[in-house]
C-alpha cells in the first residue's frame, strides 16, 4: 500500500500558504484582499473591535476597515460568531448584514450600539425572550395550527437558515438540504423501523423544528409534532428512484 509521507494541506492560497479552517469551508475560500488596497486603522472603538474580532476569528494578521470577512476567510458558521460576540462587546446586528456589509467599515456604520452583555454571574435572573407581536404570532399559527411551539432559533442556526434561503433564492443547490439513500439486504420490519424514527424525532425537538419564511427575521421556528412523512415505494413502480 502506498502511503503519504507527511499529511498535505487542503487548500492552498495563491501565495502558497495553507488557507486556514475557516477560509477551507467559505464561499470565498482561495480570495484574498487586492495588494493595492492602502490599509486603513480603525478610527473608532466600534471599528477597532470589529477588526479585532475579524482577525481573531479568521485567522488573519492586520485588518484594516476595508478588508471584508469572508475575503479574509470567514463562513456562515463563523459570521454567527461574528455577530454574537460583537453584540456582547456593545454592537448589534444581524447574520444578513454581515453578508450586505462585509467589510468593518460597513458594519460599523449600520450596527447599533447597545450596552455590552454582562457576565452570566451578574445576571439576577434568567433572560426573557422579548414579547412576539401578536400578528407575527397568529401568522404562525394560521401556517401550522398543529403546531406544540414558537421557538427561538440559536444564532448559528439563524445563519444556517439565512444562507440556504439566500442560496435557493439565487438559484444555486442548498449545501444543507441533504439525502442518503441506504441499501439494506434481507428482510426487513418497516413497522418497527417508523416506530424507531419517531421515538427519534420525539425525543429530539431539534429535528422538529420548522424555519417559517415570515419568522425567519424574527428568529424564530415552529416545533411540530413527531410525524413522517413515510411512504413505501416498490422498486418495480419506480417510485423510489423518482424521489431522490
Amino acid at each position: 500500500m502506498n502511503q503519504i509521507p507527511a499529511p498535505l494541506p487542503l487548500a492552498v492560497r495563491p501565495d502558497g500558504s495553507p488557507a486556514t479552517a475557516a477560509a477551507m469551508f467559505g464561499g470565498a475560500a482561495l480570495d484574498v484582499a487586492d495588494p493595492g488596497t492602502p490599509y486603513r486603522a480603525p478610527r473608532d472603538a466600534a471599528e477597532a473591535m470589529l477588526c479585532r474580532l475579524f482577525a481573531e476569528l479568521t485567522g488573519a494578521g492586520r485588518v484594516g476597515i476595508d478588508d471584508g470577512f469572508f475575503t479574509l476567510g470567514g463562513d456562515s458558521i463563523g459570521a454567527t460568531r461574528l455577530v454574537r460576540r460583537a453584540r456582547e462587546a456593545g454592537l448589534g446586528f444581524a447574520v444578513r448584514d454581515v453578508f450586505a456589509q462585509p467589510c468593518v467599515a460597513g458594519l460599523a456604520s449600520i450596527g447599533t450600539r447597545m450596552a455590552p452583555a454582562p457576565s452570566p454571574d451578574a445576571w439576577p435572573t434568567p433572560v426573557q425572550p422579548a414579547p412576539m407581536d401578536p400578528g407575527l404570532r397568529a401568522r404562525l399559527v394560521e401556517a401550522a395550527p398543529h403546531a406544540e411551539d414558537i421557538l427561538p432559533l440559536t444564532p448559528l442556526q439563524q445563519g444556517l437558515a439565512f444562507e440556504s434561503l439566500t442560496r435557493i433564492q439565487a438559484g444555486r443547490e442548498d449545501p444543507y438540504h441533504l439525502q442518503i439513500r441506504i441499501d439494506l439486504v434481507g428482510p426487513l420490519d418497516t413497522a418497527r423501523l417508523r416506530g424507531a424514527w419517531l421515538q427519534l424525532i420525539g425525543r429530539h425537538a431539534a429535528l422538529r423544528l420548522a424555519v417559517v419564511l415570515a419568522a425567519l427575521e424574527q428568529g424564530l421556528a415552529l416545533l411540530l409534532p413527531p410525524q413522517l412523512d413515510w411512504r413505501d415505494h416498490g422498486e418495480r413502480e419506480g417510485g423510489l428512484p423518482a424521489l431522490l
